[in-house]
């Protein structure tokens, strides 16, 4: 259960790090027990995973502290690590290479290191740990996923593909002759478009379920109406077909609702005129002028004022630009 935070106590940090994960959780002591406030954890990235040890118990500590900021920026704190090597290199740590950049970056903070064995360390250990045991999903098994996800009509891809025209010829031309199709192949019975240097295949969309497919990553619920690139980077991920980037591009931009509820991007607005004023002193102009060599009386900058009306300007020396001297300037004149 979470406790409410009580900033009249002192906060205890404790961090972990694992091969895929860091963690963090935010404590107080409460009686003789350590009552949580918050949990973290994010997945390692593929060059982080790639770190040593104390370098991910570091990055595990400069991403608790960078978290939970607003709580620990203006009060020490303290730290428990469960890498004992860490503990030490904080402490005498030379501002070099990657971990140096990492301890420049908690240079906001400060803390006391305590260190803390890893069977103590139970709640940030076991966030760390929680994405162990997933599996990786090859190239193959992420497009499957996509189509598993989407309407049921997409689970039909073979059938509409044999009942497409342009899907029956470009089948026959990779039966009869792969070279002038060097960039399409047939696999899993379904006709797909494997470019040159690409990492994964697309599924060749038949004409029938064109429109789906737009409605399905534009306009339902999951998609929420995001704009053309984004819209077209989900749909080329897994699937093409001919001129599909220009047919996107009309899609998002007819888009009722988009029309209705977005405002129009890439506008120019014309400038447009003031309203002459009427009598003097109804509008006034007001610049700096400066900054400037400083005089002998201590002034550095002008402030200039201009009558809308009269076109009379009046030059006030000041000693600093600010709202303030604009507004004491006007009172006393």
């Amino acid at each position: 259960m979470l406790q409410v935070t009580n900033f009249s106590k002192e906060f205890i940090l404790v961090t972990d790090a694992s091969d895929l994960a860091v963690s963090a959780v935010l404590n107080q002591r409460v009686g003789d027990n350590m009552a949580p406030i918050s949990y973290y954890n994010r997945l390692l990235t593929p060059d982080e995973r790639n770190c040593s040890t104390y370098e991910k118990e570091c990055l595990a500590i400069l991403f608790g502290c960078e978290k939970c900021r607003s709580y620990l920026e203006h009060k020490e704190f303290e730290l428990h690590c469960d890498n004992l090597a860490l503990c030490w290199l904080l402490k005498k740590v030379k501002e070099i290479g990657r971990l140096g950049r990492w301890v420049l970056r908690l240079a906001p903070f400060k803390f006391r290191i305590k260190h803390t064995r890893g069977v103590d360390n139970v709640v940030a250990d076991a966030l760390s740990h929680v994405f162990e045991g997933q599996s990786h999903e090859t190239l193959e098994m992420a497009c499957v996923a996509v189509l598993e996800s989407l309407p049921l009509v997409y689970s039909s891809m073979e059938e509409h593909q044999a009942n497409d025209q342009f899907c029956k010829d470009l089948r026959q031309k990779i039966t009869t002759d792969q070279a002038a199709v060097d960039n399409f192949q047939i696999h899993k019975n379904l006709v797909c478009f494997f470019p040159k240097r690409a990492k994964r295949c697309k599924w060749v969309v038949p004409t029938i379920l064109r429109p789906m497919l737009l409605k399905y990553f534009h306009d339902s619920a999951l998609a929420g109406h995001l704009g053309v690139f984004i819209t077209i980077h989900k749909i080329v991920a897994n699937f093409w077909w001919p001129k599909m980037r220009t047919e996107i591009f009309q899609y998002v931009h007819t888009c009722d609702l988009c029309e209705r509820a977005k405002p129009a991007q890439n506008t120019h607005v014309r400038l447009h005129a003031t309203e002459p004023p009427s009598q003097p002193m109804e509008k006034l102009f007001v610049d700096f002028v400066g900054l400037l060599a400083r005089t002998k009386r201590g002034n550095s900058a002008i402030v200039v004022v201009l009558d809308g009306f009269s076109k009379f300007v009046v030059f006030y020396p000041v000693r600093r630009v600010s709202l303030q001297v604009v507004v004491d300037c006007l009172d006393r004149n």
